[in-house]
């Protein structure tokens, strides 16, 4: 399932997160984010290039993956915040449960979670 509408960044957003952002990595994913006080929520996209995955519906499997686990977590992430999660090769690979360990221990290393 997809993010509820208020919690995903859009395009203009998007250009200004990667101009002011900070940067958290692990092999199977990168996370920008920016804080926003002026947000009472968190705000995410979810980009996945196609060096990752050829096929679309690839992509789109793992666009989604984590757009469930992002859905999961929503009530337990800090609110006020900008985010692009980018999946990187390695993710495509993984299973679910590891997928959403990677996920877990990204987060884990910002002030989000």
């Amino acid at each position: 399932m997809t993010l509820p509408r208020i919690h995903r960044l859009g395009g203009r957003g998007i250009k200004i997160l990667f101009k002011r952002s900070r940067v958290v990595s692990s092999d199977a994913a990168l996370l920008r984010f920016v804080r926003r006080p002026e947000l009472p929520f968190s705000r995410f996209a979810v980009v996945i290039s196609r060096r990752v995955a050829r096929k679309s519906a690839e992509r789109n499997r793992l666009r989604r993956r984590a757009g469930g686990w992002l859905r999961e977590r929503l009530p337990g992430i800090q609110g006020g915040f900008d985010a692009a999660l980018i999946l990187r090769e390695k993710a495509s690979g993984l299973s679910r449960r590891d997928f959403y360990s990677a996920l877990e221990g990204l987060f884990k290393k910002t002030p989000l979670l």
